[in-house]
Order: structure tokens, then C-alpha cells, then sequence
């Protein structure tokens, strides 16, 4: 990949406070956090680097002993505290104000000359509570009772951290997001046993339960989880369905949801979303495709249309449909098979000339009817069953 200079044009450091010593570790309480030109302000943004300072804070060297004027520093006066920019460039960590954060010196951002200059840098924030939420710690020498976390930011209660399990790989959101890679078996652990330890999961959990409001940690729970993705390789998810019904399966069903212990992906939600917006959709199954809802509503703009070997309408269908144009055609025949009954019976104004009307009918009336007989198999759908 070819290196732009043109990214210098678009980004400047030049004001940023290079740092004297990079080997120089400190622990910085976070101020306030640039995170557009509009927050704090488009002056802050412009100054400390434009795109570049997204993510930085101005924090305050927690061992620093004069907090005289640092509970109430309005944004004109953040430009003259320290500045850190953001250490990874790829996994973003936004600390909340109060949050304690490393500060490292590296280099900083600049081209031409004989050397490199460094500048400040801070790691994630200091996992001061163990709890993924906020880690925020006051000025110990100043008289507070309530945390400001920064502007748009608030205390969410009955935000849980996550359980544990051995070896397992977890991230996590401040306001119950969760991401766990695991397998390894737990007293707390509702997919793993004996039989299975050592099997892969993950779960993708997006709000936890609303009402769970205890101080242990928390477990996920599919079925109170407001959003949730289960990958399992051989393990039974004890999931509640919302409803309960498949008689439409004329041989065995499949197994249900909470029976199935081999590797499978379930979604759960209050909603559910599959929207393609260029092209189609297609679900593809071996053995079933099972809608089980209160209502089955399917709207095309074209037409609707379905296939298979045999197809049933209603659970305990079992004779077939008639295909409506033939089954008109038939009786179409038989009406005017009557009607010319009626015509020819009309001529019959005497005995002798009845005779002749019923000689002439006992020739046209078995032929007609034979070729109706004939027709009447092929009205019968050979595919559709209904009750």
C-alpha cells in the first residue's frame, strides 16, 4: 500500500505538548473526551489535530496535588491541561470522565527531520471496580457525592458484569453488551456439563435481564436476555418458546428447541429482521423449514407461488383439490348435456313422436355421459391435499 503525504494536510499535532520522556508512565483522570468537532467544541477540535483528536482526552496527573480549580473547569480551559490521544487503532475504549487511564509516551505524528518526537498516549481505563460499566474514581481530596460522568452520560443501575468461566475470552459494553467465548464447565453455567466440557460456545448478548437486580455477577439467560445470539456446538440452550405449535408435520417433527444438543445458531430477540434490499432472501433447509406464529401473512407485489411433490392444506388433509377450470369445463357439459335433454323433450307433443325424442336420446345420452366419466379423474389435483 502506497503511503499518502497527503494525510499530514488533513491533521495537525503541531499542538499537542510533546512528551519529554518516553519512558515516562502516569496515571491521568479523564477530563473531558473530544469526540466530534461539536464535543466539546469545533475550537478544541481544530486545535488538537481535527479527525486526529477523536478519542483523545485532556485528563489531570492523578498524583497532582492543586485541584483548586479542577472540579469546575469550563471548556475554554481544557486546552491548557495535558493532552493523550487514543493507543490502539483498531479496538476503542472511549473512557467516561472520572475514568483513571495509563499514559504512555510514543511517537507522535510527523515527517521530515533527523528524529522522531514522542507524544502522550493512554491505555483502556483502570479497572478501578471490576465492572464493565464505569470505573470512574473521584478526586479523594475534594468533598464529592456524585460523579459527573461527562455530558450526554448517565449511571445505568443493575448493570452487571459477567461470570466468568474458566478460559474463557469475554468483551464487554458498559451498559450490558457481551461477547463470550467459551466451553470450559461452571457451577453457574447453564450449557456446560460433564458430558460436553470442552465443547465451543459463543453468546452475543445485547441488554441483560431489566428486572435482575442482585450484587453476583451475571450469567446470560436467552430467555430474559433482550437480545441474543447462541453459536453452540453440542449443547442444550434451555429456550422458553413463544409459541407452541406444529401439527402440520405429517411424519416426526423435528426436535424441539430446547431438545437439540448438536451445533446450531439461535437468534433471539422481541424482533426479528431479515431485510434484503439489493437482491433475495433464501432459506435453505435439509430437512424442515418450521413457522410456528399466532399469524402467517405472506404479501407478494408479483405473485406467490409454491411446489412440491405433495402438498398439504390443513393439518389432517387427505383428498385432493379440484383444478377450478377443469372441474368448470365438466360441469359446463353436464349442464348442457341437461339442457339439451330439455330442448329434445319439448318436441315430444305426442305419444309417437315421445317415442321417437327417447330413441334418439338413448344413443347421445351414454356417449355423453361416458365422455364426462372420462374427464372427472383428471379434475382431482395429483399434488394438493386438503380437508
Amino acid at each position: 500500500m502506497t503511503y499518502s503525504l497527503s494525510l499530514g494536510s488533513k491533521i495537525n499535532l503541531s499542538n499537542i505538548t510533546p512528551a519529554k520522556d518516553q519512558d515516562n508512565i502516569i496515571f491521568g483522570r479523564v477530563v473531558q473526551v473530544i469526540l466530534s468537532k461539536d464535543e466539546p467544541g469545533e475550537d478544541l477540535y481544530n486545535e488538537f489535530g481535527k479527525e486526529a483528536s477523536i478519542n483523545g482526552i485532556f485528563y489531570r496527573d492523578i498524583t497532582d496535588s492543586s485541584i483548586a480549580n479542577e472540579l469546575e473547569a469550563e471548556e475554554d480551559n481544557f486546552s491548557s491541561l495535558p493532552f493523550a490521544l487514543c493507543s490502539d487503532p483498531t479496538l476503542k475504549r472511549v473512557p467516561l470522565v472520572g475514568e483513571i487511564v495509563e499514559i504512555t509516551t510514543k511517537p507522535k505524528a510527523i515527517l521530515g527531520g533527523s528524529g522522531y518526537s514522542y507524544t502522550s498516549y493512554y491505555q483502556y481505563p483502570i479497572n478501578i471496580w471490576n465492572n464493565a460499566h464505569h470505573n470512574a474514581l473521584p478526586e479523594t481530596k475534594a468533598d464529592i457525592t456524585e460523579i459527573d460522568f461527562g455530558k450526554n452520560t448517565i449511571e445505568v443501575e443493575r448493570i452487571s458484569t459477567l461470570q466468568p468461566f474458566s478460559g474463557d475470552l469475554i468483551l464487554e459494553g458498559r451498559l450490558g453488551q457481551s461477547l463470550r467465548f467459551s466451553g470450559f464447565n461452571n457451577s453457574r453455567s447453564i450449557l456446560t456439563n460433564e458430558d460436553n466440557i470442552g465443547a465451543p460456545y459463543a453468546i452475543l448478548k445485547v441488554g441483560q435481564d431489566p428486572e435482575y437486580d442482585d450484587l453476583m455477577s451475571y450469567v446470560e439467560d436467552i430467555n430474559k436476555d433482550l437480545n441474543s445470539i447462541y453459536l453452540t456446538t453440542n449443547h442444550l440452550v434451555p429456550i422458553t418458546k413463544s409459541t407452541a405449535k406444529q401439527d402440520t408435520f405429517r411424519d416426526t417433527p423435528p426436535l424441539d428447541f430446547d431438545k437439540f444438543d448438536s451445533n446450531q445458531i439461535i437468534l433471539d430477540s422481541g424482533r426479528i429482521v431479515l431485510h434484503s434490499k439489493q437482491d433475495s432472501l433464501f432459506l435453505n433447509s435439509k430437512n424442515s423449514i418450521s413457522f410456528e406464529s399466532a399469524t402467517t401473512n405472506i404479501d407478494s407485489t408479483q405473485y406467490t407461488s409454491f411446489d412440491a411433490p405433495e402438498m398439504f392444506i390443513g393439518a389432517a388433509a387427505t383428498q385432493p383439490a379440484v383444478l377450478g377450470d377443469e372441474n368448470e369445463k365438466i360441469l359446463n357439459e353436464i349442464l348442457d348435456t341437461l339442457d339439451e335433454l330439455g330442448k329434445q323433450f319439448a318436441k315430444a307433443t305426442t305419444p309417437a313422436s315421445a317415442v321417437a325424442v327417447l330413441a334418439g336420446l338413448g344413443a347421445f345420452i351414454p356417449a355423453k355421459v361416458g365422455s364426462i366419466k372420462s374427464k372427472v379423474a383428471r379434475i382431482k389435483s395429483k399434488k394438493v391435499k386438503i380437508e
